[in-house]
């Protein structure tokens, strides 16, 4: 199990459909989500550039017992992504590499690492940051993948299909292993009792 500033789980289990969950803190207390200066939707230290842009009216008030978590479209790194937030924290993932690449408080320091920009540059496997999916143990793959690196790229690197649930749910879902004939399907929310 990982931690991050407060409770965020992560449960995974393995065969044909691997479900990896992540419950993220609910909302209490009276919070207005808008992003800040230095925050990763607000604009890069990097490039200059904008990573996102929040659509107007996704702000979000919530108020003891009656917050609901919001998912907006945005763009992260050039790259279209969701944006998961209860207000007080928020979640950006990015289907086309099928990572979460940013977790923290809104308008606060992410969380994940993320690698510096490397346009131009192909090393073969890319380590974008963020958090992934990886069949475990890596000490197997050269059975269950014939190889001991790079990561299986079903897994990590190619685009993952991104489906938007009831109950401010995002569902993140592989592609199909051609080494193992699996997939990792991943639920993401906020967990009801913060």
């Amino acid at each position: 199990m990982r931690h991050f500033s407060r409770r965020f789980r992560i449960r995974v289990k393995v065969r044909t459909l691997a479900l990896h969950t992540i419950a993220l803190t609910s909302c209490t207390g009276a919070v207005k989500a808008q992003p800040q200066a230095g925050s990763p939707l607000s604009g890069s230290p990097l490039s200059g550039r904008p990573w996102g842009n929040v659509p107007s009216g996704s702000s979000l008030l919530c108020l003891d017992g009656e917050c609901q978590p919001a998912i907006s479209k945005v763009i992260f790194f050039d790259r279209p992504a969701y944006r998961l937030t209860d207000g007080r924290t928020e979640a950006i993932i990015v289907p086309e590499i099928g990572r979460i690449m940013s977790y923290g408080k809104v308008g606060g320091p992410n969380l994940l690492w993320n690698a510096p920009t490397t346009k131009g540059v192909d090393w073969g496997w890319k380590n974008y940051g963020g958090d992934k999916n990886w069949l475990a143990p890596q000490s197997d793959w050269p059975v269950t993948q014939g190889k001991g690196w790079p990561p299986d790229t079903a897994f990590d690197g190619q685009p993952h299909q991104i489906e938007v649930l009831s109950g401010g749910k995002l569902q993140l879902t592989s592609p199909l292993s051609a080494n193992t004939g699996m997939r990792f399907v991943r639920t993401l929310y906020y967990a009801d009792n913060g």
